[in-house]
């Protein structure tokens, strides 16, 4: 049977986003892996219908990969990180100018970024840049229209929300967080965080 994100049902969070975007359920999610979380699931669904994708703080490249198999071909996913490993998968593989392969002990960070590069597609949808507040705050200025910003990064600290919210009006379009730990998540004065059922991951909402 085919696993749904409607099988979460009756999530009020994930209705929202779905009544927002006009979202329908994906006929099929495209990914290499066969078994996909709630989470993987929902973050498929979204980008869909998402043509400017910001990814802050993310330390693999699983869920840029998910979002650029299964949006639109003359998209956009920027993803902000400051892991040393990916940086330096894409640095050099820009530098060399060709597909970095073959190399021992593959990890499954190393499949996820050979299939990146195994498509001119791919390769044209997604940016990599190093993570800073200023940067942020500077691709939030770009018309993002989705965007998941990780608070489990280490370098979390580079991660401001309430600044965010000060610069851009990002409460009107789909903004996440994720993390694993709820004690991260601070009370805010003006918005709230609404946490989809059964995954990490919150949306960012104005209080009624």
């Amino acid at each position: 049977m085919k696993k749904s994100i409607l099988d979460l049902g009756n999530d009020v969070t994930l209705r929202e986003i779905m009544k927002f975007k006009s979202i329908k359920q994906l006929e099929r999610v495209n990914f290499i892996e066969d078994s996909l979380d709630n989470e993987s699931l929902i973050i498929a669904n979204l980008s869909n219908v998402c043509k400017n994708i910001l990814l802050i703080g993310l330390e693999s490249l699983k869920i840029p990969l998910l979002c650029i198999m299964n949006c639109p071909s003359n998209s956009k996913v920027n993803l902000l990180t400051n892991n040393d490993k990916i940086l330096n998968l894409f640095y050099q593989y820009n530098d060399q100018n060709n597909q970095i392969s073959l190399r021992d002990d593959m990890t499954s960070e190393d499949i996820y970024f050979d299939e990146i590069n195994s498509s001119d597609i791919y390769k044209e949808i997604l940016d990599v840049d190093d993570l800073n507040n200023k940067k942020i705050i500077t691709y939030f200025k770009t018309n993002v229209d989705f965007s998941i910003i990780n608070l489990d990064s280490c370098y979390a600290k580079e991660i401001c929300v309430e600044d965010f919210i000060k610069e851009e009006n990002i409460l009107d379009k789909i903004c996440l967080i994720k993390t694993t730990n709820k004690d991260k998540l601070k009370l805010y004065k003006n918005f709230c965080l609404n946490n989809i059922k059964e995954t990490n991951l919150y949306l960012i909402k104005k209080f009624n």
